[in-house]
């Protein structure tokens, strides 16, 4: 019982530390060009896949499903 707890004070602190911005967390999300500047993307393609993609991805999941083999490696 004292690890759970000792882990849910650390997991506070932690928390209450990041958000007053006492804790600086750096290079989060965060992208940078070559040439040292972030790049931001203001709009992004939207890609669809190929109907035999999602055929393919469709009858691989039910197969997982149905023989009850999840986990990596296990397709």
């Amino acid at each position: 019982m004292y690890q759970r707890g000792k882990i849910q004070e650390e997991s506070l602190f932690y928390e209450h530390k990041k958000h007053d911005g006492s804790l600086p967390l750096i290079g989060v999300n965060t992208f940078l060009g070559k040439d040292g500047h972030s790049d931001v993307a203001t709009e992004i393609e939207l890609i669809r896949s190929t109907k035999a993609r999602r055929v393919s991805r469709s009858t691989t999941s039910q197969r997982i499903r149905r023989t009850g083999m999840h986990g990596p490696g296990r397709v």
